[in-house]
Parts: structure tokens; C-alpha cells; sequence
């Protein structure tokens, strides 16, 4: 088997390879940066003859360049944390080393921020969802972002829409704590507690919301 063509395309970043001999060919696609590294480990050209170890490696790389399309295509379809992609990718079937190669590439590229991401997801959470700050910490170290980055993208939503959230779920889920009998507030109380807030600001804004009620 030989290297019948190497096309460089002129609009992307990838190489096209043919490989073939008389039992037919194979065509690669792999990132240009790639291909320039093999480049610098051997004189590789058209009419190069392919051993096994030469094989072995570019088909490596077409799966590592797979793997970061793959990533891309993860990436544009809503926020995730590093560690979620690459799960995905693995569960897609990509080696752990090619599912790390490929959102390393976006990072470096400033495609791929667990920091900022953890930030907007923060805020949906509690804009969406209404849950108060331990949740959403919480939330975001189940979906793999660092606990540190979920601290600050929780600190960081704006204390309005904390309040907001709360008198939300006291307001159409928990009344109870307003105006029902002690079983009932102690169980919206836990309940309220287990989407994330403090003992304190539940009880200050139930009796901020009993004030504007007259409950």
C-alpha cells in the first residue's frame, strides 16, 4: 500500500490522504496541525509506502480529527462542562486519549470555557428553575464543572433573582409555609431547604410575603 494523493484543502484545516493498492483505496480527512506534526517525525509524501506503524498512525489521527468535529457539533448545542463532553465523545466510542485531545483543541481555541459556561448555566437555574444557591452548586458539580467554578458562578447571579426564586416557590409551590398548619410548614420548609436555600432568607421572605398578604 502506498499514499496515492495528499490534497491540502484550501478553506479548512484538513488534509485529505488516499491510501491504495490493488485491492482498492481509503480516504482519511485530518486536521491540518496534525498531519504538519506527523510531517516532522517522517518525510511522508505521495508515492510514500505504507508500513504498519505509518498506517496505525494516520488512522489515529483521522479518529482524533473525528473526535474533535464530533466535539463541535457537542459544543454548539448548548452549554457543557469540559468533563461532559468528553464523556460523551467516549460514549460515542472515541478513545479517552482522542476525547481529550479534542476539547483541548477548542479551549485553546477560547470555544470552550468551563468557567464562563458554569456562569450561564447558573443563571438559568435560577431564572428557570428557581433554585437557590446550594442547588445550583450542586447541580453544576454533578454536570463535572470544578466545585471552585460552580461557587463563583453561583455567587455570582445576582441576589434579586434569588429572591425572586424563593417567593416564586413559596408563591406557587410551598404556600403552606405561609399559611398552613405545622406539618405543612415544616414540610414546605424542607422542601424549600432541599432547592437550595437558607434557613434564614426562607423565613425572611416568608415573613416579608405574610406582611404584603396579611396571612
Amino acid at each position: 500500500m502506498v499514499i496515492k494523493s495528499i490534497i491540502m484543502a484550501p478553506s479548512t484545516a484538513n488534509v485529505k490522504v488516499t491510501l491504495g493498492d490493488d485491492r482498492g483505496e481509503e480516504r482519511f480527512f485530518i486536521l491540518r496541525e496534525l498531519w504538519q506534526k506527523l510531517l516532522e517525525k517522517a518525510p511522508v509524501k505521495e508515492g510514500t509506502k505504507v508500513t504498519e506503524s505509518l498506517y496505525t498512525a494516520i488512522c489515529g489521527l483521522a479518529d482524533r480529527t473525528r473526535a474533535v468535529a464530533e466535539a463541535g457539533r457537542i459544543i454548539a448545542g448548548s452549554d457543557k462542562s469540559r468533563k461532559e463532553i468528553e464523556k460523551k465523545l467516549k460514549d460515542k466510542g472515541f478513545s479517552e486519549k482522542h476525547a481529550v485531545y479534542a476539547t483541548a483543541a477548542y479551549v485553546r481555541r477560547g470555544l470552550l470555557d468551563d468557567r464562563s459556561a458554569c456562569v450561564r448555566i447558573a443563571e438559568k437555574e435560577v431564572r428557570n428553575k428557581h433554585r437557590g444557591r446550594h442547588r445550583v452548586i450542586s447541580y453544576l458539580t454533578s454536570r463535572g464543572f470544578e466545585r471552585q467554578d460552580a461557587q463563583v458562578a453561583a455567587d455570582a447571579v445576582a441576589g434579586e433573582l434569588y429572591d425572586e426564586a424563593l417567593e416564586y416557590n413559596i408563591e406557587h409551590r410551598y404556600p403552606g409555609i405561609l399559611s398552613g398548619g405545622r406539618d405543612e410548614k415544616r414540610k414546605a420548609f424542607a422542601a424549600l431547604v432541599r432547592m437550595g436555600f437558607d434557613t434564614g432568607e426562607i423565613w425572611s421572605c416568608a415573613d416579608r410575603m405574610k406582611d404584603e398578604t396579611g396571612r
